[in-house]
């Protein structure tokens, strides 16, 4: 028998275990699992459809030796800022003695830009770059005074790569 109390009664129930394991089983099948799948499939054919070529992720641009160029392949997407900075990529990984900071690429990277500025960008045209062009920007960036460097330092933090 009760007797009367002024204050709550408090009855033992599910705790919070019981409870998300329930919430789990409810809406696992039935929620959670056809979202993730349809986002899933979503991201599949946006990155598929996007017009990158999975030859061209794995077979970097090439460097003409006998011509001292080399070729970039206009992507979907692409910029001239990003055209050269693949191609100063590709000659820094073929030359691993070449040391330069981050801020100097990013100097190299918009010189190089700006004497691309003259071309049309067509997906799936080549851009050839002369490797003396960006040797030059190599020198030029490494005379640059610490004051310019330290702007073009300051100015790189901001970049992702």
């Amino acid at each position: 028998m009760r007797t009367n109390t002024s204050g709550p009664v408090f009855e033992a129930g599910p705790g919070w275990g019981t409870k998300t394991k329930n919430w789990f089983s409810k809406y696992l099948l039935k929620v959670i699992l056809p979202v993730a799948v349809v986002a899933l499939l979503i991201y599949g054919f946006s990155t598929r459809n996007r017009g990158d070529n999975v030859d061209d992720l794995f077979n970097p641009p090439s460097i003409n030796e006998t011509s001292a160029t080399i070729n970039q392949t206009v992507l979907k997407g692409d910029s001239l800022t990003l055209i050269a900075r693949r191609a100063l990529a590709d000659y820094l990984s073929g030359n691993p003695d070449v040391f330069l900071t981050t801020g100097q690429k990013i100097f190299i990277e918009n010189k190089l830009s700006q004497s691309l500025a003259s071309q049309t960008l067509k997906v799936g045209a080549e851009v050839e770059i002369n490797t003396t062009t960006i040797l030059n920007l190599i020198d030029e960036s490494k005379q640059l005074t610490k004051s310019q460097l330290d702007k073009w330092e300051n100015y790189a933090r901001s970049i992702r790569f």
